[in-house]
């Protein structure tokens, strides 16, 4: 009886995507700006924890993303990992732009405490003090220069501020809190924003 319960239970499902219409850094890009809504959340929230740990995987997500869009200048080796200063090291090397993040004294700060976060935070080895608005601010900048590089990349023209992460209404005055580098123009509530290359109008979500 538990067996033919289970079989028919479908409430949370993970299925491996074969979709060839969605390819790794689409998909990188969507997890990039998922962790960076949950990271600025937390962190307004004092969920420090929680947030450092999203905040690593925002910028890990996202500088893959850009170095896939690159794919042929790395070797597989080098795209993968955990340490996003090597990272963003070796990406700087074919994405120039890369490299105003690691000279950003504040930035590299934030970047340094995000790897020991993750190295050392996932299972309470240790805990952080955080100066919330501070890290926030911090983390919008760095969140806003990587979704601008990859846009850039995948467009070929300027950053267009419009529809570039999805957000939704209960979460948008939060999010728009302090917030000096995204806009409201650039948040929609529209979820299929999540995996729509940017650039391209946003289908209608049906009814």
């Amino acid at each position: 009886m538990a067996a033919e319960f289970l079989s028919v239970l479908k409430f949370f499902t993970i299925e491996r995507s074969n979709d060839p219409h969605l390819p790794k850094f689409l998909i990188l890009f969507g997890i990039a700006r998922q962790h960076y809504l949950v990271a600025r959340i937390a962190f307004q929230n004092n969920l420090a924890d929680t947030a450092s740990l999203s905040a690593q995987q925002c910028i890990e997500a996202f500088l893959k993303a850009i170095m896939l869009l690159h794919w042929e200048s790395f070797k597989p080796k080098e795209i993968w990992g955990h340490n996003i200063i090597g990272l963003l090291s070796r990406a700087s090397k074919v994405v120039p732009e890369l490299g105003k993040i690691i000279g950003n004294i504040k930035a590299k700060y934030f970047l340094d405490n995000l790897i020991e976060a993750y190295n050392s935070m996932r299972f309470g080895e240790a805990k952080s003090t955080v100066e919330a608005p501070e890290v926030i601010q911090v983390l919008d900048e760095i969140a806003f220069q990587l979704l601008k590089i990859y846009t850039e990349t995948i467009t070929k023209k300027p950053l267009e501020e419009r529809n570039l992460l999805y957000v939704p209404d209960s979460l948008r005055d939060k999010f728009l809190s302090e917030n000096r580098f995204f806009k409201e123009t650039a948040i929609t509530n529209n979820l299929l924003a999540l995996y729509t290359p940017p650039g391209i109008p946003l289908p209608k979500v049906p009814e």
